[in-house]
């Protein structure tokens, strides 16, 4: 067999078929969109979630939508969405009317959720009931301390076993563990990719967390996000999936175009409170030419204490 046979062959073994030839959308997806689901529903289906994860502007919710079309049309499912305020009344609801996908999803903001889930038991039992549930900006699930991240955990942890989809353009914020806080919504086995050579997953995301910054390279998370996420950028969507076509309402199709930025310089005058606020913010981030040490920056009422901007500062014997 040719090298290019046996390879492709390697493929299919790890990702099986990934094609969208089979896949049936209302939702008139592209192509790259429409492999996109087959991937979601590939990884939905091996661990029970999956984060979603595409550049701004790639389609995820229309990703999401197909995802939930075949849970309520298909399986006879309930879908519950849970996402910011503001997304719930202009975004999620007014879509949902649009493609008459109301009947059997509801749509709780995040405090809303956390207010009911914590008074109300009769909707506890309801809410257990639903088998999909897609989370919206799931970057604000980032802390695992937080009331919203705990009520989210029980709703996904409740009797009847679930499904979830986590929508975010954002998956790290502060820190790798951000990633580890999301994955662990639906992923409650420390060890499970133990057969990928990934014995633990918090000590996977440990490793590229300690390395330096400057060196870290995706390469180095991989293995895990291979397994759980969907990502693409926008960059990589215009090189690889050019003259891709967007079904239209009318039957026709359009070729999707991303316009060119345009740069226009603006020139302004910072004056003496402008001026004043920008000294004192390089004041605060600078270490100094002797690097100026913890205990000497933290009497200095005008230095920023943050290890984040001035390592330097947290040294021992010089060295980070």
């Amino acid at each position: 067999h040719s090298p290019w046979l046996v390879f492709l062959r390697m493929l299919f073994e790890l990702y099986g078929d990934v094609s969208d030839d089979d896949l049936v959308s209302t939702m008139r997806l592209t192509g790259f969109q429409r492999e996109g689901v087959a991937r979601m529903l590939r990884i939905l289906d091996e661990h029970g979630g999956v984060i979603v994860a595409d550049e701004v502007g790639l389609g995820k919710t229309f990703m999401a939508a197909e995802v939930m079309r075949r849970a309520t049309d298909e399986a006879r499912q309930r879908v519950l969405i849970v996402a910011p305020a503001a997304l719930k009344a202009s975004m999620w609801e007014p879509f949902l009317d649009e493609y008459d996908m109301s009947r059997r999803i509801k749509v709780y903001s995040y405090a809303e959720l956390r207010h009911r889930w914590q008074q109300d038991e009769e909707l506890r039992d309801e809410l257990d009931e639903y088998a999909v549930v897609v989370i919206d900006e799931a970057h604000n699930l980032r802390n695992p301390a937080a009331q919203q991240t705990e009520v989210v955990g029980s709703l996904l942890s409740g009797r009847n076993p679930k499904k979830v989809v986590l929508l975010t353009a954002t998956p790290v914020n502060n820190s790798l563990f951000d990633l580890h806080t999301l994955i662990r919504l639906f992923i409650g086995n420390d060890a499970e990719f133990a057969a990928s050579g990934i014995r633990s997953i918090h000590a996977y995301i440990k490793d590229a967390q300690d390395r330096d910054p400057d060196t870290l390279s995706p390469e180095n998370l991989f293995d895990l996000i291979d397994k759980v996420m969907v990502r693409r950028t926008r960059k990589f969507i215009r090189a690889e999936y050019q003259g891709e076509k967007i079904p239209m309402p009318d039957g026709t199709e359009e070729t999707i175009r991303f316009p060119e930025p345009v740069l226009h310089r603006l020139d302004y005058e910072l004056g003496d409170a402008g001026t004043e606020l920008v000294e004192a913010m390089v004041y605060a981030l600078d270490q100094g030419e002797d690097e100026l040490r913890y205990d000497e920056r933290k009497r200095d009422e005008g230095r920023l204490m943050l290890a984040r901007y001035t390592a330097g500062a947290y040294s021992r014997d010089g060295e980070y």
